[in-house]
C-alpha cells in the first residue's frame, strides 16, 4: 500500500514543473495536431521538465510537424538535427518514439522557435507600455502590434536564420551547429544575444 502510494506521488511529481509550471503534458499536448504550436512553452520549460521530456522521447511525428511549421523539408530538419533521414522516416512511419539523443536535438529547434517567439512577444508587450503612454495614437499603436505579433512565424522566421551566412559564425550558417551540444548551446546564445541587441 505505501509503495503504491509512493509511486502515484512520483508519478505526480514527474507531471509537475516547480519553477515554471510546465509540465511534461503541456510540451507533448502542443506537439499534437494544433493550427498554431506554441513553442515558447519548450524555452519556457525548466531544465527538469526539458530533461524528463527528452528522456521519455520526443515522438518522431513531431519532426514533421516541426519541418511544416517552419516550412522547410523534413529532410533539411533532419540535417540539423543530425538524424538520419532512413531512421526518422521510419520512426515517423511507425509512430515511435526518438532515442534520447534524437529527442535533445530536436527539442533543442522547438526551443529556439520558442527563444524567437518569446522574444517577439516580450518585444511586443515592451511596444504595447510605450504605446500606451501616448494616449492620442493608443488605438492604432495596441491594433498594429497586436497585428504584428499574432502575423510574425516564429517558426518560420528561425528556419532562415539557420540557414544564412551568420557574421558572428564566421559566415557559417547557424543550422550547421545543431548536432552537437556545444553548437545548440551557440546557436541559443546568438538567438538570445539579438534580443539584447548584439549582432548576431
Amino acid at each position: 500500500m505505501l509503495q503504491t502510494f509512493a509511486v502515484a506521488i512520483a508519478k505526480r511529481a514527474k507531471q509537475v514543473n516547480l519553477a515554471k509550471g510546465i509540465t511534461v503534458s503541456d510540451l507533448l499536448s502542443t506537439m499534437r495536431g494544433a493550427a498554431k504550436r506554441q513553442y515558447h512553452v519548450f524555452a519556457d520549460a525548466d531544465s527538469r521538465t526539458q530533461i524528463d521530456t527528452v528522456r521519455r522521447g520526443l515522438p518522431a511525428r513531431f519532426l514533421s510537424a516541426m519541418s511544416a511549421d517552419m516550412q522547410v523539408s523534413k529532410e533539411q530538419l533532419f540535417d540539423w538535427t543530425n538524424i538520419a533521414r532512413a531512421t526518422a522516416n521510419r520512426k515517423i512511419a511507425a509512430d515511435v518514439t526518438l532515442t534520447v539523443e534524437e529527442s535533445e536535438r530536436a527539442f533543442c529547434v522547438a526551443k529556439l522557435i520558442g527563444l524567437v517567439a518569446t522574444m517577439v512577444g516580450n518585444n511586443g508587450e515592451a511596444g504595447k507600455q510605450n504605446a500606451n503612454k501616448k494616449k492620442n495614437a493608443k488605438t492604432n499603436a495596441d491594433a498594429t502590434l497586436n497585428t504584428a505579433a499574432n502575423a510574425f512565424d516564429a517558426a518560420k522566421w528561425t528556419a532562415n536564420w539557420l540557414g544564412e551566412a551568420n557574421h558572428a559564425l564566421g559566415g557559417a550558417m547557424p543550422g550547421e551547429y545543431l548536432d552537437t551540444a556545444e553548437g545548440r548551446a551557440l546557436v541559443a546564445q546568438l538567438i538570445t544575444q539579438i534580443e539584447s541587441g548584439v549582432y548576431a
